[in-house]
């Protein structure tokens, strides 16, 4: 039964057996559940006049106070009489409901402040890790960017070199190219494609120049892809001859150009046609053989003029004006 039925069957029994009449009756009861089961209810009955002559006799003890009224079963269980401090009995109730759901509710959260502080603490930490890498990715930047664009001047630097590796030096090859090759050959045609070298002319000798070019510093794979040919009545040889240059010597990212250049004025000096005297100037006075001592033919040989090794061969070389002698 519910609290609120058992109160109304306990007022229904009670009016049945009250001797004092409705208005001087105060009452109350407890209730005690049975073991072998149903409820035990002990009542309390008493005169409202009878209980205040006697409150009024002990008004000494109760300073004035608000005293409750308690009856006493024969188990010993206290019996609250209604009208006496009941009020304030049930604030007195409600204000301790009132604390101890305050304490478990305190209890509660701190159990929960305790189960969510580490994960709080780990939370804070990450979004100081966070933020703090937010700050280093901030502060290093600047030198991200200047690392991404070394990287890519570096990149640019490697194809710049790569193509470079694959081009050579023209004006060293010339150069090389007018010392090797002596007075008697004379080129008609020169092609550069990367590092492959074709040259064709004429020469006195088409094997010496081939063994002189593959003893050259910086040129390999020396081969003739067409024989060398002279004409019925020439006496000089038509060639055609194909070499290769090496990228560390010859190309223009190289690092040995300054040793070919080297090899190649060794070369010239060990050659003798490069000792050939050069033709006198138009105009030059010339020294008597006769006042000279010097044999007719080495001052004839001196004043022959140089062959062009660039020329295509066939020129006539124009005869020399003979000067004037100078009388002592």
């Amino acid at each position: 039964m519910a609290d609120a039925q058992i109160a109304q069957a306990v007022a229904l029994e009670i009016s049945t057996v009250s001797p004092f009449p409705a208005a001087d009756l105060v009452w109350g009861y407890v209730v005690q559940a049975r073991p072998e089961g149903g409820l035990r209810v002990d009542t309390a009955l008493a005169s409202r006049k009878q209980v205040q002559g006697f409150l009024y006799q002990q008004h000494e003890r109760l300073k004035g106070g608000d005293a409750e009224v308690w009856a006493f079963s024969e188990a010993g269980t206290p019996i609250a009489l209604a009208g006496w401090g009941g009020d304030r009995r049930a604030r007195h109730a409600a204000l301790h409901r009132r604390i101890s759901y305050c304490l478990l509710l305190g209890a509660l959260l701190l159990v929960g402040a305790m189960a969510v502080t580490p994960i709080a603490q780990l939370r804070l930490r990450a979004i100081e890790a966070a933020v703090g890498y937010s700050e280093l990715q901030g502060r290093a930047m600047p030198v991200v960017t200047q690392r991404e664009a070394f990287m890519q001047t570096i990149e640019r630097m490697g194809q710049l070199r790569e193509a470079l590796s694959e081009q050579a030096d023209g004006i060293r090859l010339l150069e090389v190219l007018t010392q090797v090759l002596l007075d008697d050959t004379s080129l008609q045609s020169i092609e550069v494609k990367g590092l492959k070298v074709r040259i064709s002319g004429l020469t006195a000798n088409a094997a010496t120049l081939m063994q002189q070019l593959g003893q050259q510093a910086g040129f390999k794979d020396v081969r003739a892809p067409v024989a060398a040919v002279r004409n019925p009545g020439a006496t000089l040889d038509s060639f055609n001859i194909e070499f290769q240059l090496d990228p560390a010597v010859w190309s223009i990212a190289g690092a040995g150009a300054l040793q070919s250049v080297a090899s190649a004025g060794a070369v010239a000096q060990v050659n003798p046609a490069a000792s050939t005297p050069a033709a006198p100037a138009p105009g030059a006075v010339q020294p008597d053989p006769a006042a000279t001592g010097a044999p007719a033919a080495d001052i004839a040989s001196a004043s022959a003029p140089r062959k062009s090794r660039f020329s295509s061969g066939s020129e006539t070389p124009r005869p020399v004006p003979t000067p004037n002698k100078v009388q002592p």
